[in-house]
């Protein structure tokens, strides 16, 4: 048990470090390519930063424990809007751009109804099969797609800010390269260390799969993302924060189920379907949350609700489990 704690403290350190690296690296590409840093924490921060659920899910999908590898997806976007977006809007309110409130939340709303009919879609034997996993990745490659012309014709829809002069603006190409591979490899240990050893340590405990993939694995994989984004409000990049949210909520949906059921089918339990709909309402907040106090941002407020709403929701998966022992014990 030693053991699992020490690495657990090991890869919170790779995380927070990786995190730290990657955002700069990112960060100075943006720069030097003129690249908005909402497109870059929308793509290749996003990508780094689901690295831990990609590989849960790599692991986990084609066997008899594949539920938890779309209950840690479904589980980490929410802890990613609730909890990420909450904590970081505690610490400072968050502006969210106009192409993030009319294209980006409404394409998180259609890959998350796109994944609930994938799963539904047959009576006998729920699961995204590799055919499905197909159009999951095409979806994957539309966005990428969308990235690219926003990325060019952004300003028509809102005019860019510039960015303010920063340590990163020192960093050199082939240095800032390095720093986005290694803190993408650091955050993939870290998320790998976490994840094995809290998992090592609840089954210990013998708690519910759908809790551990829910809670303690999605917990875990979100890290990432809330490390990163913590770190982009703390360097004032506020478009990296929401784009790393966003993105990785998208690409959790489409790239990770997508990938992880070309290589085996993806076995669903009907019982994640109200952890759908819990994640389809707080995406749905999202529309809502820029108009709370300060206009066009998530304030401080809104950032307490989101984290009270995400204890409530892990309060409600234990009620849920408790119930479901005690309907079997009857």
């Amino acid at each position: 048990m030693l053991e699992n704690i020490l690495l657990i403290i090991a890869g919170f350190f790779l995380l927070l470090k990786g995190s730290d690296i990657l955002v700069d690296g990112s960060t100075a590409v943006a720069k030097k390519f003129h690249i908005s840093s909402l497109i870059i924490g929308l793509t290749i921060v996003a990508i780094g930063t689901s690295m831990p659920e990609l590989m849960i899910c790599l692991k986990s999908s084609g066997i008899s424990e594949s539920n938890v590898a779309i209950g840690s997806v479904i589980g980490s976007n929410i802890c990613n809007i609730l909890l990420v977006l909450g904590i970081c809007s505690l610490i400072s309110p968050i502006r969210f751009k106009k192409e993030t409130r009319l294209l980006e939340i409404p394409l998180s709303l259609l890959m998350i109804f796109t994944v609930f009919v994938l799963s539904n879609n047959s009576v006998s034997d729920k699961a995204i099969t590799q055919g499905e996993g197909v159009v999951l990745l095409a979806l994957f490659i539309c966005f990428l797609i969308y990235t690219i012309i926003i990325g060019k014709y952004g300003e028509l829809i809102e005019p860019k800010i510039e960015l303010i002069n920063t340590r990163e603006d020192e960093i050199g190409l082939g240095k800032s390269l390095i720093f986005v591979i290694a803190g993408i490899v650091a955050l993939k240990f870290g998320g790998d260390f976490v994840v094995d050893n809290i998992k090592e340590l609840i089954e210990n405990f013998n708690i519910d799969e759908k809790v551990m993939s829910l809670i303690v694995i999605a917990l875990g994989t979100s890290l990432p993302e809330l490390m990163t984004s913590i770190n982009a409000i703390l360097k004032q990049d506020n478009d990296m924060a929401i784009g790393n949210i966003i993105g990785s909520n998208i690409f959790n949906l489409s790239l990770i189920l997508g990938i992880s059921s070309i290589f085996n089918k993806v076995n669903f339990s009907v019982d994640y379907n109200i952890d759908i709909l819990i994640l389809f309402i707080a995406t749905v907040v999202l529309l809502v949350v820029p108009y709370i106090g300060k206009k066009e941002h998530s304030g401080r407020v809104a950032g307490l609700l989101l984290v009270l709403s995400y204890v409530g929701y892990v309060y409600s998966v234990f009620v849920r489990w408790r119930l479901a022992k005690f309907v079997k014990m009857l």
